[in-house]
């Protein structure tokens, strides 16, 4: 569940980290 919230607000700013390694580094850890 934490993960699912953690994503949610991860969304939006995946596209804009997409190119910062320190947003996408977060979202593969929780994947």
């Amino acid at each position: 569940k934490a993960g699912f919230l953690y994503t949610g607000e991860t969304r939006p700013a995946f596209s804009r980290a997409r190119g910062e390694s320190a947003d996408t580094r977060m979202m593969v850890w929780l994947a």
